[in-house]
């Protein structure tokens, strides 16, 4: 698989950041299922058969690296009815 990673501002629920985000040209059934839009770990991202895709920083880990979130913490509650709740930054 190939890409291309692009520089863009991000908002989430009042957070901006600078985000690097990703095109991909492609499938590949070896890019693991992890993570809850953007908030896996920066090893979860593209695996090492992917070089060219391995700049691709997490939009949380890019939230705390740009002192956005007042704390490098998050929380996601989900429930069995569709609702839930995401807290960035802080505790709910």
């Amino acid at each position: 698989m190939t890409g291309t990673l692009y520089t863009d501002q991000i908002t989430y629920g009042g957070l901006t950041a600078t985000q690097v985000i990703g095109s991909a040209n492609g499938t590949a059934a070896l890019i693991p299922s992890n993570g809850i839009i953007g908030f896996s770990k920066q090893e979860a991202q593209f695996p090492l058969q992917y070089p060219n895709l391995t700049n691709a920083t997490p939009f949380f880990d890019t939230l705390c690296a740009q002192n956005v979130v007042s704390e490098c913490r998050f929380g996601v509650a989900l429930t069995d009815s569709g609702s839930g709740i995401l807290a960035l930054g802080e505790l709910d």
